[in-house]
């Protein structure tokens, strides 16, 4: 589970709200190249400030990686085989230095898959804070892993708090399956929301350009650009609605009913969104009882219909 320091900054972060937001237009990728599940090991350059050390592998077997260095911070755990299917696993704003997002990953490693832990800010060569995050990042990593000889079957993605929001939002602007077959998210924002800085704790405020009036800075870009337009308070209110019904893949949903950070609606509107569209496959579980943190007991359960879920969407 989560150290002291991080369910305490957890539960500093967000406010509930329930209000109406306005929806987010439609931005879609161009043409990608389909996956070659035979293909090579990827040769893509390291992006700048990347470190040379060697992967950071924590699975087991522990084998290093050609490529894991261009995404520094971020880990890789094996499977006892492969090839196998993977997962990019997307931590929260707590961080990815702090142990949760690791140890889920190194289990689910064990049931068969490759997993990835992708640090997605507070690394090198990365935002120091949650701060125009670019969300193509999380495209990159994606390919690189369904490029990889040990990868078969197709790649999954699992995202929780802000790390749910950043799954949703991508695989919703992307509208496709590529490079992600499958989704999966706790205590999700069915919202963008605006930027935040762990040390205040607040949102990181600038003054517009267009209007000279302070404001909060955008937490994500896509290709490029702000997401999504100027927010016009802080980062408890919610803003446009990612249209998740634009993903076309299979979602997990789950959330605790008593969520102290994001209240529970968040994530039940992804779901009813979604059932809007019948032939979309959307698996939830809300839990009784339990915060935004789910305790020991749900979490293990939790875990194992997540392995499932993916086992089931991700098969060889």
């Amino acid at each position: 589970m989560l150290t002291q320091r991080a369910v305490a900054l957890l539960a500093s972060l967000f406010a509930a709200s329930a209000c109406a937001a306005p929806e987010v237009g439609d931005f879609q990728s161009g043409n990608r190249q389909a996956v070659d599940e035979g293909a090579r090991t990827p040769t893509r350059s390291p992006r700048p400030g990347a470190s040379a050390s060697p992967p950071d592998t924590g699975g087991t077997p522990a084998a290093p990686r050609a490529g894991i260095e261009q995404f520094p911070g971020s880990k890789i755990f094996m499977p006892p085989q492969t090839p196998a299917p993977g997962v990019v696993m997307l931590h929260g704003s707590e961080g990815g230095t702090e142990p949760f997002l690791p140890e889920f990953a190194a289990e689910l490693s064990k049931q068969g898959f490759v997993v990835v832990t992708l640090c997605w800010f507070g690394c090198q060569g990365t935002p120091d804070r949650v701060l125009r995050v670019p969300l193509d990042r999380v495209t990159e990593v994606g390919n690189w892993l369904s490029e990889a000889p040990e990868v078969r079957g197709g790649v999954g993605l699992f995202g929780w708090s802000r790390g749910g929001e950043a799954a949703v939002l991508v695989t919703s602007l992307l509208a496709d399956t590529k490079p992600y077959r499958a989704v999966a998210v706790h205590a999700p924002s069915d919202t963008i929301v605006a930027s935040f800085d762990p040390k205040t704790q607040d949102s990181v405020f600038e003054t517009s350009a267009q209007t000279g009036r302070t404001v909060p800075a955008p937490a994500w870009t896509w290709k490029g650009q702000d997401l999504f337009g100027e927010p016009t308070t802080d980062f408890r209110t919610p803003g446009p609605r990612i249209v998740v019904e634009k993903y076309p893949g299979p979602v997990y949903v789950s959330a605790g009913e008593r969520d102290e950070i994001w209240e529970v609606g968040r994530s039940r509107r992804i779901v009813s969104a979604r059932a809007t569209v019948p032939s979309l496959v959307t698996q939830s579980h809300f839990w009784p009882g339990e915060g935004h943190v789910l305790s020991t007991a749900s979490a293990a359960k939790q875990h194992a219909e997540i392995a499932t879920f993916f086992k089931t969407h991700l098969a060889l």
